[in-house]
Order: C-alpha cells, then structure tokens, then sequence
C-alpha cells in the first residue's frame, strides 16, 4: 500500500460505498517482481535478485512472495472499509507470486 491513502479515503470519501471486491498488488516487492517479469521478459528468479539488489525485496522475501503480507494488508482494508474485526486467515485468492509466469501476469 506504499504510501497511498486508502484508509482516509475509505472512512472519509467512500463511507457510505459498499465494497464488493478488491483487485491489486499491495506491496512492492510484488509489483517490482512482477513489472521486471511483464516489461523486461526476466524470470521470477532474476526479477526477484534484482529486487534485492535494488534493497527492495528483503534477504528473505517469502513473506511477499508468499502472499501473506498481501494477505494481511487485506484484512486490514476489510477491517477498515467494514469497521469490523477480520484477520489474515480467512483471506482467500492470493496467488504465491512464485508460481506465476510472464503469461499470467
């Protein structure tokens, strides 16, 4: 979510809108990874190496490449847009980005 406003924009612009579904990439490890693969043709493995290089992807980046941090950044949009409790473990359709190739981006 790097910086962009979306809990004001929820509670303040779009207070009274219904939420049905959420659709993106929420952390920049990810969209870095996924860029390099779509825009240069690189494979997960470079993509992810040059992330690093660049300090973007952490030493270990299973926690991004797992999708758990997408995981719970969604349960804290839901948390926020539904001003209710939710968690992580019952986040599903995230995809691990690992498993991806260039022609399912």
């Amino acid at each position: 979510m790097d910086g962009v406003p979306i809990f004001n924009l929820f509670r303040h612009c779009l207070s009274g809108a219904t939420v049905t579904k959420m659709r993106g990439v929420l952390n920049a490890t990810t969209n870095v990874i996924l860029t390099a693969m779509e825009d240069d043709g690189k494979s997960f493995e470079a993509a992810l190496s040059e992330a690093q290089e660049m300090g973007i992807a952490e030493a270990d980046p299973s926690s991004d490449i797992d999708g758990w941090d997408a995981a719970v950044k969604v349960a804290v949009l839901c948390t926020v847009i539904n001003a209710a409790s939710s968690d992580s473990s019952t986040i599903s359709g995230y995809e691990l980005i690992c498993s991806i190739d260039r022609d399912g981006i």
